[in-house]
Order: C-alpha cells, then structure tokens, then sequence
C-alpha cells in the first residue's frame, strides 16, 4: 500500500468518511449517557448531531493519520521492523502514562489493545493483496471497513473512559450550578455529567437517577479543574 493509494482512497471518499465521522461522535454520545440511563437522542437536535463532528474532529484526524501510517509502512517495512511503530506506541503511550498525573492506567491499556488489534488487521490485509492479482475494489472496501471500525471502537473506549472519569474519579467535581435561586454543588452522590445546547444533566447515584433540567432554568455554570 503506497502512500498514493492511500491517499487516493482516503480522497475519493471524502463524504463517506464525513459519515464514519458522524457515526462515530454519535455512538460516542450516545455510549456516555445511556451508561448512566439516558437515552440522549431525545434531548438532541439536528444542529447539535453535526457539532458532534466537529468537536471530535482532531482527534478522528489524528487517527485517520495513524491509520494511513500503518498502511503505508507495511510496504516499506519488512520482517521485525513492521512492529517498529506499534511497539513505539506502546512506548511512548507507558511514557505519557507515567508523567501526566490525570491519565489512568486502564486508558492505556485499552488504548493499546485497540492499536495492536488493528495494527494486525492491517498488516493481515495488505499482506493478502500484494500483487497483480489485487482486487482493487474489495481492498478499497476492506480499508473503509476497517477504518470505520477503528473510529467505532475509539468512540466506544472514549465514552467509557469519560464515564469512569465523572462517576469514579469524579471529574466533575465541586461543579456548581445555579438553578433560578437553588444551587447544586457536585458531590460524590449526585453529580453534573453534562449538557447539550437545551438541557442539563444530573445524575444521583444513591437513587440511580437523573434529573433533566431546562437551560433556560440554568443561571450560572461553574467548573473547576479537575
């Protein structure tokens, strides 16, 4: 796989690729709320389904990048040197792990076995269509698919990420809200977990509820570092 092939590929389905964006940002959202018993899409509108694309927009650029690496270094590296940028990874992902404070051990870990999954699927495709006898159309499909899983699986590891961050590192602690002349101040037992553009989102979890609170009830939002 040449970095042409790539490129062409990747070039020649821009909207496609703007739909495997799409899908994921929603199966993001999605993942974090219903893990707490919210069904988000019916708080949702349309305006706010494409936002999703582009808050999530770097980091489904950065994978796309990695994912095109991994392709096309699979035709310039041989033998043990194909592992040369998965084991980097994994390197300098234990790196980052041990000098930022906020990163959690299990992100890694999860992070590293979606890469090396893929990173197998990968050198196993290309390995398969090497040669006169390559099947452009099934390949370009097979690329598609893969990069679309990858995108899913992100999303999937993200959401519960952020879910074990506000549930059980309490991310969103001390996070006040001003609502008309009540005041909510997160606590370990109920908790701000978000908002969209109409409403706000609380969860208690001694009670396994939430409260749905119009924005326009919404005051003031105060956040603090977590």
């Amino acid at each position: 796989m040449t970095l042409e092939n790539i490129i062409k590929i990747l070039f020649e389905n821009i909207p496609l690729l703007g739909i495997f964006f799409l899908i994921a940002g929603l199966i993001k959202v999605f993942t974090y709320y219903k893990l707490f018993g919210i069904y988000i899409f019916e708080f949702i509108d349309l305006k706010e389904v494409l936002t999703l694309i582009v808050n999530n927009l770097l980091a489904y650029f950065v994978i796309l990048v990695v994912f095109s690496i991994l392709f096309i270094s699979n035709n310039y590296l041989i033998g043990v040197l194909t592992y040369l940028i998965p084991l980097s990874f994994t390197v300098l992902s234990l790196l980052y792990f041990y000098l930022r404070k906020k990163v959690f051990l299990y992100e890694i870990v999860f992070q590293n076995l979606i890469f090396w999954i893929f990173f197998i699927a990968i050198r196993q495709i290309s390995s398969e269509n090497i040669g006169p006898s390559t099947n452009a159309s099934q390949f370009k499909t097979e690329v598609l698919t893969i990069f679309l899983f990858t995108l899913a699986s992100y999303s999937i590891l993200n959401a519960f990420s952020e879910y074990y961050k506000v549930k059980y590192k309490h991310y969103y602690s001390k996070t006040k809200l001003l609502i008309e002349e009540m005041e909510i101040i997160s606590t370990p037992d109920k908790y701000y977990i978000g908002k969209t553009e109409n409403f706000v989102f609380i969860h208690n979890n001694l009670e396994k509820s939430n409260e749905v609170i119009p924005v326009s009830l919404v005051k003031r939002i105060t956040f603090y570092k977590a």
